[in-house]
């Protein structure tokens, strides 16, 4: 049931944005302001310049979405448009969440594929990955997706919160998001599209 709930709002957070060279999102670090980032119905979002993870800008949502009879939940996302995006490499979706207040009872990023490229047609797949976040502290939640699926031509991308309160005043910050190719990667190929060109048995 928990489940259905943050791939459901994933998939509400809908605004398409141009892919990049390494991580797909627009605007992923908050620098100066929120610009291409979505949030659901009953939350609002704001630029703050004074608590970024590693840098002062950072966004901040305030507010809980409320679907009976699912728990409540917060959080923020973008839709990106996959058109031309490498299907062989393993991609990553990381990004830092901060409750402000208190420590939410689950703490995902989350993934969905769509079949069109604006993230409003058939929902193909999902991906959550699970983490911790503490009350009042930084946390980078993420990890390794695999590969695109090859019918994939969008991707809602989300931080998703689950705080116990259903205060709607309730604040949660985010910062560094991530989704895309590790850019810190030194081999040419992971095996990820069966491809073992680039590797040799012979040591240097």
């Amino acid at each position: 049931m928990i489940r259905s709930l943050f791939a459901t709002f994933a998939a509400l957070l809908l605004l398409p944005a141009a892919a990049g060279a390494q991580n797909l999102l627009a605007n992923p670090n908050f620098d100066t302001d929120v610009l291409s980032w979505q949030i659901a119905d009953g939350l609002t979002l704001a630029f703050i310049d004074n608590d970024g993870f590693t840098a002062p800008g950072a966004a901040e949502v305030t507010g809980v979405v409320v679907m009976p009879p699912f728990p409540p939940a917060t959080g923020i996302g973008q839709c990106v448009d996959l058109t031309g995006v490498d299907r062989t490499r393993t991609l990553e979706v990381s990004g830092a969440v901060k409750p402000i207040g208190y420590t939410p009872f689950q703490a995902l990023a989350v993934v969905v594929y769509f079949d069109d490229t604006a993230c409003l047609g058939n929902n193909l797949s999902d991906v959550q990955l699970t983490g911790f976040a503490l009350q009042d502290q930084w946390s980078v939640l993420g990890g390794a997706l695999g590969t695109l699926p090859l019918d994939a031509n969008s991707a809602s991308v989300a931080l998703i919160l689950g705080p116990a309160s259903t205060s709607p005043t309730l604040e949660t910050r985010f910062d560094e998001v991530f989704f895309g190719f590790d850019p810190d990667s030194i081999f040419a190929d992971g095996y990820e599209g069966g491809n073992t060109t680039p590797w040799t048995n012979t040591v240097p």
